[in-house]
């Protein structure tokens, strides 16, 4: 009985140094994972202001350029297709039959 109990006392002595020695990695280790409830609460205070920060700077942004828009007129009566093909040289025939000018390509 004496020399069972001796070996469990060696074993568990063992057992300590190793436990210790693994606490000791684990301090000098550069990642902690805290699966703790304060830990989680803490990441969800963070996830929170890193969202409000995002929708800060994007109100920032929006209300920045939408003030300083170039001014449209629109003139119910205009021909875009017209002014388009009269500006690249393509008669309205071609544009629509989808020929192009020179037939030798």
């Amino acid at each position: 009985m004496a020399a069972q109990k001796q070996l469990l006392l060696t074993k568990l002595a063992g057992i300590e140094a190793h436990l210790k020695m693994i606490e000791a990695t684990r301090a000098t280790n550069e990642f902690d994972f805290d699966n703790s409830a304060l830990a989680r609460a803490k990441q969800s205070v963070a996830d929170l202001e890193k969202r409000l920060e995002v929708l800060d700077r994007r109100a920032e942004m929006e209300g920045r350029f939408v003030d300083s828009g170039i001014p449209v007129s629109l003139e119910p009566g205009r021909d875009i297709v017209k002014e388009i093909d009269e500006e690249f040289g393509a008669s309205p025939v071609e544009a629509t039959k989808g020929t192009p000018k020179d037939k030798s390509l």
